[in-house]
């Protein structure tokens, strides 16, 4: 996963979980089931459409939506970041691979903006049907939702980082099946989980962590 440094050392991830599998608690009542099965779905929808779908600030996009009105003060709805790609994760959930304006990272790496809120449509009869956009907010709409942005120095990332993607790579694995092989390995997102990946991907390609880290100077220090 390609992650954003602020100088503070926060970092911006370029994919998050929007919907956890299982029972998803709608925040004031209500509630509806993510599986699979409505994973797959979600993800054949948004393939169809052949767009990329938006990540706007504050629900800006729906402008007046019956009692309530989102609508900027002049009127705009600027985007904070596209979603490329939605990847069924199993038991780690739905997750979007995302695309961040400068802007937008500016505020999640100063933690300024730290939720988000999916738009989605829900059906009585087949529950979760579609995803539509994601707003930044933090006021979200659902419970037990991971933040975009985690602690210091942890990056939000239960799927295979840049590092493991390269091991993936060079294996012959795909995310999808890497993902659903190792549904409880955030702790890649630590340092040491890091610095790990990162010897394995030197020793791979042959280079000494002497020579990797004179190249790369305070990272893993």
């Amino acid at each position: 996963m390609e992650n954003n440094p602020s100088p503070q050392g926060n970092f911006v991830p370029s994919e998050f979980q929007v919907f956890p599998a299982g029972t998803v608690h709608i925040h004031g009542g209500g509630s509806f089931t993510v599986n699979d099965s409505v994973m797959n779905q979600i993800i054949e929808r948004f393939k169809s459409r052949g767009l990329d779908l938006v990540i706007d600030y504050e629900r800006q996009t729906e402008g007046k939506a019956g009692q309530y009105d989102y609508s900027s003060p002049d009127g705009t709805a600027p985007a904070a970041g596209w979603i490329k790609r939605l990847v069924n994760k199993g038991a780690n959930g739905l997750w979007a691979v995302v695309e961040w304006t400068e802007k937008a990272k500016k505020f999640l790496s100063n933690k300024e903006y730290r939720y988000f809120s999916p738009v989605f449509t829900l059906s009585k009869k087949d529950g979760l049907v579609e995803l539509l956009r994601v707003a930044l907010t933090n006021a979200p709409r659902l419970n037990d939702i991971k933040p975009i942005i985690a602690n210091y120095h942890i990056i939000d990332n239960d799927g295979p980082d840049d590092n493991q993607r390269a091991i993936n790579k060079l294996l012959g694995v795909s995310d999808e099946v890497w993902a659903k092989h190792n549904p409880d390995r955030s702790e890649l997102g630590s340092r040491a989980g890091m610095e790990g990946i990162q010897k394995e991907v030197n020793r791979l390609v042959g280079l000494d962590d002497e020579t990797w880290h004179k190249y790369n100077p305070g990272i893993g220090d």
